[in-house]
């Protein structure tokens, strides 16, 4: 078939017109950068937490900047400018906000700077937007100014240097100090993302998908805090009704979402432990035992996967109805996608207890989910293989260790290097770097849920000192 020139350009013509009427998805804009900083500073975008590493690293509309002992400055687009001190926790925020009522209604542009603990320094762009400072307790409409802003769990504070604060709520004017570390270790925000950080920091050495899956989670849990703490505290209607009650209802659904996440990723691990028993089957029964499971697990899995779709697509959807100050249908979102986290969870239950039972049966012991066994000469003493066995096939057979050098059941290879199953060290012998807090007698064994989960230098959020344990 021959086509003329003209037949060409107007194919041409009406694919490209076609093309561009497609709607395009855009990736999201940053707000601001970073323009200099020193020391310990972490960045939170949504379940992503990094240190800062380079000036000009961006941030985005509802970015978190959490300091240690160090301190940021950021730059926003149209040159306003936030300088965070050491131990302080902000929130930027930027977005479109309805005032006025009936047919009065009118939208506006405001820019919205939330210190949950700290201190920070604020100074106005060039564009016309309306900035707000606020805390959990305080917000204050700022014009043409700069000044200092800060909050130390209790109090807010403002000390203007030039322009006005139109306050709602109680504010301490006048100069006045950094909270600083001891006001952040009690702070309910600053202490979630550093558990978050470490949550995140871990999963992504693990490599494990399952618990990346939990450490966004975790990351999530973040802005479900936040905005408990600004409902319950914050004077202004507006604020409490869209970063406290909506927020956090936006939460749940992400929440939700990253909780599927973990039970596809769980579904896919009991898969694997199937396959790992079917290369131990015994028996012709064992083995048809196992091929039913496998085909069960298989379809579980392609069930969940769709699911975790379908609750993907509900939770993009409540940020457009979260603009829109649509509290109900919020609400049913995140309901929509709790109900979705359910079925899938139970489903992953279900089938998790399947697996037991015919685990049980077959006398087959799998790997702790997201632990591998360390090679060799990485085993702390009385828990190296003995000679000969490959480590990646899990634990040796009975009998091939020498006399006094057999871990107990259950324990071999259930504990990446340098972490060690509880109880089994005298008191002296920690792994390098995981020492016991302070005022802790090792003889009673790991100190209560923490001992051993946090990598060298970091401590658990809120249960030890910084700088103390595992130093």
């Amino acid at each position: 078939m021959k086509f003329s020139a003209k037949a060409c350009l107007l194919f041409l013509v009406l694919f490209m017109g076609i093309f561009f009427l497609i709607p395009q998805v855009q990736a999201a804009k940053p707000i601001a950068k970073v323009t200099s900083f020193k020391g310990q500073v972490l960045i939170q975008s949504g379940t992503d937490l990094v240190p800062v590493m380079r000036v000009g690293q961006f941030l985005y509309e509802g970015s978190r900047i959490q300091t240690k002992q160090g301190q940021v400055q950021v730059t926003f687009n149209d040159g306003a400018i936030i300088k965070v001190s050491p131990f302080s926790n902000t929130l930027i925020q930027e977005r479109e906000e309805k005032s006025g009522f009936w047919v009065f209604k009118s939208k506006k542009t405001v820019r919205r700077i939330t210190a949950f603990v700290g201190k920070l320094w604020f100074k106005s762009g060039a564009s016309k937007r309306k900035n707000f400072l606020q805390t959990p307790t305080a917000v204050c409409g700022i014009r043409g100014s700069d000044g200092d802003f800060g909050f130390d769990n209790q109090k807010s504070y403002l000390k203007m240097y030039t322009g006005t604060a139109e306050v709602n709520g109680n504010v301490i004017r006048g100069r006045f100090e950094n909270p600083g570390k001891r006001a952040a270790d009690k702070n309910p925000v600053y202490r979630r993302v550093e558990r978050a950080y470490v949550a995140v920091a871990k999963a992504r050495s693990t490599k494990n998908p399952a618990e990346i899956a939990k450490a966004k989670v975790t990351a999530l849990h973040v802005a479900k805090e936040a905005s408990k703490v600004i409902k319950e505290n914050n004077p202004d209607e507006t604020v409490k009704m869209i970063d406290g009650e909506i927020a956090g209802t936006a939460a749940d659904a992400g929440i939700a979402k990253e909780k599927v996440a973990v039970s596809v990723e769980e579904l896919k691990e009991n898969r694997q432990h199937l396959q790992q028993a079917m290369a131990n089957a015994k028996d012709e029964k064992e083995v048809k035992m196992i091929e039913k499971a496998l085909n069960d697990a298989g379809n579980a899995i392609g069930n969940a996967e769709k699911q975790f779709v379908e609750a993907d697509r509900i939770v993009k959807e409540v940020h457009d109805m979260a603009a829109s100050y649509d509290m109900e249908a919020v609400r049913h979102a995140a309901e929509a996608v709790q109900k979705i986290d359910g079925d899938v969870r139970k489903m992953y239950m279900d089938m998790t207890e399947d697996t037991k039972n015919i685990f049980k049966e077959m006398g087959f012991v799998p790997p702790a989910p997201g632990m591998r066994p360390p090679p060799p000469g990485a085993y702390p003493p009385g828990m190296q293989p003995p000679p000969g066995w490959d480590p990646s096939k899990g634990p040796p057979p009975e009998g091939m260790y020498p006399p006094g050098m057999q871990p107990p059941p259950g324990e071999y290879g259930m504990y990446p290097p340098g972490e060690h199953p509880p109880g089994m060290y005298p008191p002296g012998e920690y792994p390098p770097g995981m020492q016991p807090p302070p005022g802790w007698d090792p003889s009673k064994g790991p100190p209560p849920g923490e001992y051993g989960m946090y990598p060298p230098g970091d401590r658990p959020p809120g249960d030890y000192p910084p700088g103390e344990y595992g130093m």
